[in-house]
């Protein structure tokens, strides 16, 4: 049966991920088996649906799930699948924590063994695309694996990899930020550069080229459907406005509500990536007493004025209470 969060009881007992790799045998014969439990933790910490046959309680002891095959998940968090390689990346990541010199010889050795794992598994996992994105957020590198020279007999294959990366840089460009989005602009058309540089067949060189053409073409029209049409507009860009016209929409009092009020969440769900400049303007606005007036939306009647003209001229229809606010002297 399905278990909401609330009716589940996980009783884990000892659960630090150097408990279970003190369980590696030491022929290292069961390191896919700890990898799997480990695996199916990180579902259950994370997954929307978790489905028991019987009983409503999960026990984990010194880091090993007892009586798995009683436990199932939906592998997905809010409707989107949950990622090996997400998996693999936060397992990694929690090895680097552990400190070694609290350990024996034998310890270490498991600890080696099981990274190793961790890395082949890496490599052979089927990376998605939100993989390849959350990879991108980390290093601020795009990874391109062929720059290197190609011969005649590899030509379908380089355009069917060339494609490959140009469909994940359109997947990245649109998820970034304004600023983001320049810097991953450049850093493609970077490496495609390096690798028209080292084929010597002019037919390569060309497939890099349009490729170019097109990743700058449609750089530049970007830029001009993003260019205010005037230096009246240019606010329209800028931050206050942004959170200002989600107060004006009435999709900042579902935030303010989901988020219980707390600016920095509201922030982040606008932009995870330049939220810190968001922050200031939601906080400040949903104050009852603002300590930086320049930065509450409603004590500015000029800029509440711009927002509600964009409003109507957008046919935006404007809450309530926001044209109470502007209407307070």
């Amino acid at each position: 049966m399905d278990i909401e969060r609330k009716d589940l009881r996980i009783i884990n007992n000892g659960g630090k991920l150097y408990s279970n790799l003190s369980h590696i045998n030491d022929d290292f014969l069961n390191i896919q088996n700890i990898y799997e439990n480990n695996l199916k933790i990180w579902h259950i910490d994370n997954s929307d649906i978790i489905t028991l046959k019987s009983g409503n309680t999960i026990y984990i002891i010194n880091g090993i799930i007892e009586d798995t095959d009683n436990i199932s998940t939906s592998k997905s968090k809010k409707g989107s699948p949950l990622s090996e390689v997400e998996f693999i990346e936060f397992e990694i990541e929690n090895l680097l924590k552990i400190d070694t010199d609290k350990f024996n010889e034998s310890f270490h050795k498991k600890l080696e063994h099981y990274s190793i794992y961790l890395n082949k598994k890496r490599i052979n996992v089927e990376w998605t695309l939100n993989d390849y994105f959350n990879h991108y957020l980390k290093t601020k590198r795009f990874g391109f694996n062929i720059v290197r020279t190609f011969d005649n007999g590899h030509y379908s294959i380089f355009k069917d990899e060339i494609k490959k990366y140009l469909f994940r840089y359109n997947y990245f460009f649109e998820k970034l930020s304004d600023d983001d989005k320049s810097e991953l602009k450049n850093d493609f058309c970077d490496q495609l550069s390096q690798l028209k540089n080292k084929q010597t067949i002019s037919k390569f060189k060309e497939v890099i080229e349009d490729v170019l053409t097109e990743i700058n073409s449609k750089y530049k029209d970007y830029k001009i459907r993003r260019s205010p049409q005037s230096q009246d507009d240019r606010h329209l860009t800028e931050n206050w406005f942004k959170v200002g016209l989600l107060f004006a929409n009435g999709e900042m009092g579902m935030l303010i509500t989901e988020h219980s009020k707390n600016a920095t969440k509201i922030a982040k769900h606008i932009d995870p990536i330049k939220w810190a400049g968001y922050r200031p303007y939601i906080s400040e606005s949903i104050s009852v007493k603002p300590s930086q007036k320049d930065k509450c939306i409603f004590e500015n009647k000029v800029k509440m004025k711009k927002i509600i003209d964009y409003c109507k001229n957008k046919n935006i229809p404007i809450v309530e209470s926001f044209m109470d606010r502007y209407a307070i002297e």
